[in-house]
């Protein structure tokens, strides 16, 4: 592993804070969660570990709520995050550090850790894994995606300050879970990314019936053609307004707004997205 030095934590909170007011309109696509997502439930299918529609999933970074959004698509609305300094008002995500989450939750409390590219911007890697653990429940999954140092022409920097260079490095960090389930993917001027599933082992589930992995398999393909939907109309939208602003997550809010009234009106108060 290679880390980036920083001067002092305020130094690391600037960078950090910055990082978020360029990258804004950046960053992973609504479409990108949902492919991160549906690997994620296939690999929990085959290793025959339940995660049930109510279960607590937590994202590591959720930067404007696009991983809320993909979550909910897919059918999971008990989701929350955590960011640095959210970029829009949402009850689900709090303002917080990775690696100083006592106060905001309790041990043992979250079903699964969704962190897509957020662990390589943390402080101090062994005190985020160590709280992320706590937080996790005995038989807790974590989901990590992050850039590694395979490859060429990619270094620790003030906005990535933390690269992995190998799996037991993270294992490691988050001992006694293991890898479960890895790929990497070519990220072109960049290396590789790093997609890990990480399980305690020694952990009990839960029995896994066919009818919670048919459930899950169509959870799998759920929100698939909202999400395309929602793809196009945030294209047209930056054509109309000749910008390179990403209008998903609000095209996904407009949605929510439609969809509530009407679900009302059949007699349930069950929507697109809940908060």
């Amino acid at each position: 592993m290679e880390r980036y030095s920083y001067e002092s934590h305020n130094a690391y909170l600037q960078a950090q804070l910055a990082k978020t007011e360029r990258s804004w309109f950046d960053g992973r696509r609504l479409s990108q969660h949902m492919v991160n997502i549906a690997q994620l439930l296939k690999c929990l299918i085959g290793i025959n570990w339940p995660l049930e529609r109510n279960s607590l999933v937590v994202c590591m970074g959720a930067r404007r709520g696009l991983e809320l959004a993909a979550w909910n698509l897919k059918g999971y609305h008990n989701v929350s995050g955590v960011e640095l300094r959210p970029r829009r008002e949402h009850e689900r995500i709090i303002t917080g550090d990775f690696s100083r989450l006592q106060g905001i939750f309790g041990d043992g409390i979250c079903d699964l850790i969704y962190a897509c590219h957020s662990f390589e911007h943390c402080y101090d890697p062994a005190a985020t894994a160590s709280e992320w653990k706590r937080i996790l429940k005995p038989a807790g999954v974590a989901w990590l995606s992050l850039p590694t140092a395979l490859g060429d022409g990619y270094l620790p920097s003030e906005s990535d300050p933390v690269l992995i260079s190998r799996v037991t490095e993270i294992e490691k960090f988050f001992d006694p879970l293991r890898a479960v389930w890895l790929s990497t993917e070519r990220k072109p001027g960049r290396g590789f990314d790093m997609n890990i599933v990480l399980l305690d082992p020694q952990a009990k589930t839960r029995p896994f019936s066919k009818s919670a992995r048919r459930e899950m398999a169509r959870s799998i393909r759920a929100g698939t053609i909202l999400c395309r939907l929602v793809r196009e109309l945030s294209r047209l939208a930056r054509r109309v307004t000749r910008t390179r602003r990403d209008y998903s997550l609000d095209i996904c809010l407009w949605i929510q707004r439609l969809r509530g009234p009407l679900y009302r009106l059949a007699g349930t108060a069950r929507g697109l997205f809940t908060s």
